[in-house]
């Protein structure tokens, strides 16, 4: 959904005007300024008119995520709060973490505070079942595909009041794992189980983590730890075939060298090898917003029982032949 879409729906639900009308105001105050203002911004203007927040409009959903996305708020209950967590940085100064798990219909994502930005949550008193509003937050893909949000001088959290998934729906549809054996036609998004065979192995790559929070780095240097040692991680990605469909599934890190069955990895490995390999795979199926297809981020991999993925074979398809 467009930000003009987004700001036409809320005039609409929260004016009860119809959005034929609201459409027909933007393109109005487009032509009232000579058309020198932009569609989103004749939106905006008219939202004024309105007496609409401007935070409203700005507000987005987990699903919304991208790494680098400005300007935005995200309404979420808190549905998990980590321990403080204390390691040594590589100055030997003593350094702090804390992590609020926090989502909503669509996904969940993780709010990091670091250091003394503990205290400033410590004084908001967010607890595990409020519903927080966060304002501006530096929004950065991990590893593992999905987004943390982190905090800058920009940021602002308030607690809020909107309806949204209870702490239970939210723990058990994004943290309790029961993954769910699919046959790949039918993916969706959520924890899944698929056995297939490897149909296609895409290249081998490498990344650059801080040794401290595992986050992407380049040159060296982690955006919150400063100069760091690096350490460097693998993903590699494949096509799983189970001859309903095919996805891709990414794998990282020691997955990587269970797949691979190797401890050590070094260049030029032969990756063909493994073409047509029978494998199981456990994960976290999403849609990859840039190829706009369904994808499994990998939590584990395992060798399939053959005696039992016949057996199962038979007993779902074995009457149509």
């Amino acid at each position: 959904m467009s930000k003009v879409d987004k700001i036409v729906a809320l005039i609409s639900e929260k004016f009860n005007v119809p959005k034929e009308k609201v459409l027909k105001e933007i393109k109005e105050k487009i032509e009232e300024f000579g058309g020198l203002v932009s569609e989103e911004g004749a939106a905006m203007l008219v939202a004024r008119d309105y007496g609409l927040d401007i935070r409203e409009i700005a507000k987005s959903k987990v699903s919304d995520l991208v790494s680098g996305i400005k300007n935005i708020a995200l309404t979420l209950r808190v549905f998990k709060i980590s321990e403080e967590k204390k390691f040594e940085r590589k100055d030997g100064k003593i350094g702090k973490l804390k992590i609020v798990y926090a989502g909503d219909e669509t996904g969940y994502t993780r709010i990091l505070f670091w250091d003394e930005q503990i205290e400033n949550l410590n004084k908001i008193g967010i607890n595990v079942g409020d519903v927080i509003t966060i304002y501006n937050p530096k929004v950065k893909e991990n590893i593992f595909g999905s987004f943390d949000l982190f905090i800058t001088q920009n940021t602002k959290i308030e607690k809020d009041s909107e309806n949204l998934p209870s702490v239970e729906d939210l723990l058990s549809n994004f943290l309790k794992k029961e993954y769910k054996r699919i046959e790949l036609r039918e993916i969706e998004s959520g924890f899944v189980e698929a056995v297939g065979i490897v149909s296609k192995i895409y290249k081998l790559r490498t990344f650059e983590v801080c040794p401290i929070c595992k986050a992407k780095i380049k040159e060296n240097k982690c955006p919150i730890h400063g100069e760091v040692e690096k350490e460097v991680e693998y993903v590699l990605s494949f096509e799983l075939d189970d001859f309903t469909s095919n996805v891709r599934v990414a794998l990282f890190r020691d997955n990587v060298r269970k797949f691979l069955g190797i401890e050590k990895i070094e260049e030029n490995i032969d990756l063909n090898k493994h073409l047509g390999k029978l494998i199981g795979v456990r994960g976290r199926a999403k849609i990859n917003k840039i190829f706009n297809r369904f994808e499994i981020i990998a939590d584990e991999i395992f060798e399939p029982n053959i005696n039992d993925e016949i057996i199962e074979l038979i007993e779902n398809y074995g009457k149509e032949y």
